[in-house]
Formats: C-alpha cells, structure tokens, sequence
C-alpha cells in the first residue's frame, strides 16, 4: 500500500488527507454474505453479516458525508487556510468570521432556557379506557424521577440537560443528533454510616497476654456497611454521530424506518472483563484481549475527528492509546442492531454477543436540523453557511490585504540606484537622494476596490439570518439607504421580535415531536417491560418528599404525553413585548374584580398571575414564594387570632362587668330585704336585736376607785 494511503478496515483505500474520494477508489461491497439460519444466527453469520453491513455504509457515508462533515467543523471554527504572499513567505491576512459559530450559539441557549426552565413541563392524560388520572399522575411523578438519572450504574454526570445540548449541537453542525435508550439493572453498592452503642473495651494483660475486656462502661460508636442496591430503570446516552453508522436506504431521520444501526466503540480492556458477569457475553480470556487490542482499524470517522483537531491547530490520533496501562488498552467493537438482532463484534474477529432484539427496535433516537425528504441525513446550519461565510471571509481578508498595500504600497526605483530594501520603506523624515525624482523613485498607487466591503458584509449576515431565523433585526435593524422605519416605534419592534422568533418556536417544537415526546413512550415501555410488579416503588417526589406506590398501576396505564415548552414559549414572547401589563392591568381591575365576584361568584386567580409572570421573564417560581416555615405558621396563626382574641377580651370584660354589676345588685336587694326584715319586732328580739328600753339591761352602779 502507498505511504499516503489509510486502510480503512474491510472499506476502502482513502486518502490521508481526508479528501472525497472517487467512486472508482470505493467499490461497493457485494452482498454476497450467507443467508442467516431464519430466527437465530452462528456466530460466523453474525460476523459476516455485521462486518459487510459496516462496510456498506461506510463507504455510503464516506462517499457523500464524512467530507461534508468535515467542512462543517472548518466552517464552525473558523478555520482559515494560511496565505502568503506569491513568491514570499510574507503571510497575507488570515482573519477569521464566526458567522455558523454566532447563529449556533445564539440559537442553542434559546432552545435550551425554552425546554429546561426547571423540570420538563410534562403533561400526562389517560390515553385509553380504563386509565384512571391518578394513574397517570404516578406514571409523570416516576418519569420525571428517572429523567434525573439518566447515566446508568456507571455515573458519568451527565444530566438529561447535558445529553440534549450535545445532540443539539451535532444536530445544528452536521444535521442529525444521535442518542441511544435502553434499559439497565443490576446491583451496585451504597456505604451507610449508623451510631451505635456498644460496651467500652479497654486493653488488659490477662495471664501474662494482651487482652480486650470490658470496662463495665457504654460508649457510642460508629459503624460502616455496605448496602447492596438493585438498580434498574432507563438510560439514554449521546453518540458522536462519527461514530454512528445507519441502513444507507434508510427513508427517513427516523432511525425505526431502517433495517439496522451500527455504533462503533473504542473499548478498553478493563471495559470487557467488566462484561464477563453480564448473561448472554462470551468474552475471550486477558491474553486475547490485548492481542485484539494490538490490532488498530481506521475508521473515516476517526479521519474527520483528527482532522477537526488540526484545524485548531492540534494533532491527535483518535485509535492512539495515550496508556501505558495494559488495562487502558483499546479495541474496536462494532454494535450491530436490527430490529429483530443484537451482535457485537470486537477487533472484527470475536463475536462477544448475539442475541435477538429484545427491544423490538433500535434503540437510537435522532434529531434532525432541517431533514431531506427520503434521506436520513439532514442538513445542519453549517451546511447553509458555508458559501456565506467563505464569501464573508474572502471579502474580509481581501480589504485587509488591499489596505495593506494602500498604506505600504510598492516602490518603483530607477535600476542601478544605491539604495536598499529597508532604505526604500515609507517613514516620517525619510530623505531620498535621486537625479530625476518624477521617475528615479515611484510610489504605486494602488485602487481601492474593496471600499464597500463591510456593506457587503452585512448584506451576507442579513442574508444567513433569513437563511437560520436567528436574527438581530429587532434589536439592530438592517443597514438600508432610508433605514429601518419599523424600528422607530414600539410596535415596529414587537412585530418583528414575533417574527423572527416564530422559527426559533418551530425548533422547540421540533425537539418535543422528535425527541422528547417520543423519549417519554419509550420510558413508559420499558417499565412497563421490566418493571417487577412484585416490588413496589420508591422514588422522590417534586418536592424531596419520598413517594412509593403499586407498580400495577404502571403496568396497566395507557398514558399520553403533551410537553408545553414551544407553547409557553410563544405566550412568553407576546407577554414580554407588552402583553403582561395589559393582561395584569385587565385581570386586576378593581371594578372587574367586584363585578365578576357580584354577578359570576369567580376571582382572579393570583397563583397562575404569578406563574405566568415567572414564566415571562423566566424567573423560577420558587425564587419568588416558598412554603411556610413552622414559626412564620405560627405567626400568621396568631395574627389571624388576634382580632378574635381582642373581641373575646372585649367580651369577657363586658361580661365580668355585667357580672359585677349584678352582684351589687344583688347585695343592694339583700340589704333591703334584711332592712324590711329587721322592721318585725319579732324577729329582732330572735336575732338579738330588740333595742328598746325594756330591753336594754340595767346600768351597772359605780365603783370607787
């Protein structure tokens, strides 16, 4: 084979440079594999079948897209191919226009605050007859706890958040945004920690022997244990779409719509001893695994990664083991799924797995940019800039090169003059001694052609702009001979803020049909597959509170998923260009308010008010309000009590003085009774109290002294 060739595998002979190929360098392969034994395959049918299946869309998508890609990565870095000047090593300008990078990272944050402002706003309805609401409360409350988790056994952090954000940004740099679901259980390990009391050990010499006996005394202490965890539940992962090969016939960017799918791994050792405890997996023994791993296959993926590294300026080979730890050496392995078969191949020799489907489908789901009827592959933003801004780039660097000569133009000198180079440069004070100065020393005057040049420029951004739809035509306006009327008014403005966010709601919307609505049906499948409905469930609850609940009720929901973020995307813009003040103005009209409280028994609502206003300016409602804490409770208990509590002391004032008031009345009654009573002169002298003279005893006769 040539020096400046690759062997790419079983495909074939490619360039080094990564240029396309011609189609006499890449001959299709022919489909002469053996017919499979029908149900179940051999373990050399499943390698011929998915090592010829691999090849044919290899050289599929080498032939018409991996180059494409490849020119998409130079347009998103700018990359600018260094110029000098003919015949010179004096660099003529290479600067650089971030025209797809701009539109790229101004669409990406406005999709991503649009779809994860807080949780998923998931809207689930019974979808059949015999789905209760409560049963599909319960099916949101789980799928919105495994959203959260969505790594697997092995925690890598990512977040369902940071799994869309790649796959979106592939979807806008080459078009399509791969990512694989599936299901994964097993048992993992969880460190607990637990106080304990126990008796104190003090150490002692007992016959001449160390020894521990007790002191007679309990002390507090810790202890660690290991939990054992079954794990079980969905996972989703992002594919670099390099890395992802697909049925070149397949008709749409679906990937259901293909016959099979093949992702195609760079694993380690380490990696495929892991997998000898998992059923169904023959894996060869250590001493085979590095003899696989000595084996190096060049993918045209593997091309198109090393080459976006040198357009930074870097250099990296992607099948080069960086670890000297046999453990952390690499090899291939191809993961082949069809709709009814599972195989995966390493270092295109073993077959480690060969399975049916158990899925029923393959599991990979796609986003697609702006899809190509027929055709899987889409078209990302990239590919409907490249021309602009290479245009951009060459206008660009053109005036700088043009005002380079401008201002250090070319000298013309008389031949046979004494001066040099550096003597003929253009400086302040500079003195030229010439027989004839009109022709002996001549500065060339170069036109300046490229006057217009940022005109142009501007004309080539307003033109990506419609291309995208992501815009600054409200804020900037665009530079016309009159100007921009509509933005002289308020409204002007507003009106042409809807529009050009119209085709940013159409990507939000695009994303909830395509991916996470589909996500969700996914999610609710696999439960209800390999849900054990003898366990129940335990999750976490919106609120940190713990949630268990019958998995019978999972099984048995038939569940349809609405997701509101392209909705209340609109409603955001309409409500931040005016509309909330006239709503909040309307809804909070004094006089509205009493007649539809006198005539309709109805009131405003002020909790959705406040949610629609945290939806506006996308502030969290929980930044705003937050429940209760037990003293505030009791606080807001004990200012609602005091009115009631200063009426009761009022009252019982009143009453002891009413109560007061009639024991003196009482007491006068009393008196007067007695008084009448003590008028009988019969009753005196009972009572002792006669006080007339024949009463009275006689007076006593004095004594002396």
């Amino acid at each position: 084979m040539a020096e400046n060739t690759v062997n790419v595998g079983q495909g074939p002979v490619i360039t080094a440079d990564g240029s396309k190929p011609s189609d006499a360098q890449t001959p299709p392969v022919r489909n002469d594999t053996p017919l499979p034994t029908a149900g179940t395959w051999s373990a050399e049918e499943a390698r011929k079948v998915v090592l010829r299946d691999f090849a044919n869309a290899e050289t599929y998508r080498m032939n018409n897209h991996d180059w494409r890609w490849r020119n998409a990565d130079q347009t998103y870095l700018s990359w600018v191919t260094p110029k000098f000047w003919e015949g010179t090593r004096v660099p003529r300008a290479s600067l650089q226009v971030h025209l797809a990078f701009q539109q790229i990272e101004s669409l990406l944050p406005q999709v991503m605050s649009a779809i994860f402002q807080g949780d998923l706003d998931i809207e689930a309805l019974p979808a059949k007859p015999g789905t209760t609401l409560e049963q599909a409360l319960l099916v949101k409350q789980l799928l919105q706890y495994q959203l959260k988790n969505l790594d697997g056994i092995k925690t890598k952090f990512n977040s369902l958040r940071g799994i869309f954000r790649r796959m979106y940004k592939s979807d806008l740099i080459y078009g399509n945004g791969i990512a694989e679901w599936g299901w994964e259980e097993g048992l993992t390990k969880k460190l607990l920690w637990m106080r304990k009391q126990g008796p104190e050990m003090m150490d002692s010499q007992a016959f001449g022997l160390p020894a521990r006996v007790p002191t007679g005394r309990t002390v507090e202490f810790l202890e660690q244990r290991e939990v054992p965890i079954r794990f079980s539940q969905p996972v989703l992962r992002y594919v670099d779409l390099r890395d992802f090969y697909i049925d070149p016939n397949c008709s749409s960017p679906n990937p259901q719509d293909a016959q099979f799918a093949i992702k195609r791994r760079l694993v380690s050792v380490q990696d495929m001893q892991e997998l000898r405890n998992v059923q169904g997996m023959t894996i060869p023994d250590d001493a085979e695994l590095l003899t696989l791993a000595n084996k190096k296959f060049v993918s045209m993926g593997d091309v198109s990664k090393q080459t976006t590294e040198s357009y930074r300026g870097g250099n990296w080979v992607p099948t080069l083991d960086q670890s000297v730890d046999p453990q952390n050496a690499r090899m291939e392995l191809l993961c082949y799924t069809s709709p009814t078969r599972t195989a995966w191949v390493i270092g295109r020799d073993k077959v480690i797995y060969n399975t049916s489907n158990e899925y029923g489908a393959i599991p990979y789901m796609d986003l697609c940019y702006a899809d190509v009827p027929g055709r899987f592959y889409g078209q990302g933003i990239c590919d409907l800039l490249e021309s602009n801004q290479s245009a951009a780039t060459a206008i660009l660097n053109s005036r700088v090169d043009e005002l380079n000569l401008i201002l250090h133009a070319p000298i013309v000198r008389k031949r046979g003059m004494v001066f040099g180079r550096g003597q003929l440069r253009m400086r302040p004070g500079i003195v030229w001694d010439a027989d004839n100065p009109q022709t002996d020393v001549v500065r060339m005057e170069m036109g300046n052609v490229t006057q217009q040049a940022f005109i142009e420029m501007d004309q080539i951004d307003a033109r990506s702009q419609k291309d995208t739809g992501v815009t600054d035509l409200a804020s900037l306006g665009t530079p016309t001979s009159g100007g921009n009327s509509a933005n002289r008014t308020a409204t002007g403005i507003n009106t042409q803020s809807a529009a050009t966010s119209t085709r940013v709601h159409y990507q939000v919307t695009l994303v909830e049909d395509d991916l996470l609505q589909p996500l969700l049906q996914i999610m609710l499948g696999l439960n209800k597959k390999f849900l054990d409905p003898s366990v129940m469930l335990s999750i976490i609850g919106p609120q940190g509170q713990e949630l268990q609940f019958d998995p019978i009720n999972i099984l048995n929901a038939d569940v349809d998923f609405n997701l509101n973020a392209g909705s209340r995307m609109k409603s955001r813009t309409g409500l931040q260009n005016g509309g909330f003040m006239t709503l909040a103005q309307y809804v909070m009209n004094p006089m509205l308010i009493d007649q539809l409280a006198t005539q309709q028994n109805i009131v405003p609502d002020a909790k959705s008010l406040t949610q629609l206003f945290c939806d506006t300016y996308n502030v969290p409602y929980t930044a705003l309000f937050r429940p209760m804490t037990p003293p505030e409770a009791q606080a807001k208990q004990q200012r609602a009590m005091a009115p009631m509590q200063e009426k009761l002391a009022v009252q019982g004032q009143r009453l002891q003085a009413q109560d007061q008031m009639h024991d003196k009345a009482e007491e006068v009654k009393l008196i007067i009774a007695i008084m009448k009573a003590l008028e009988n002169p019969e009753i005196k002298h009972s009572i002792g109290l006669d006080l007339s003279p024949a009463s009275l005893p006689a007076p006593k006769a004095p004594t002396n002294g």
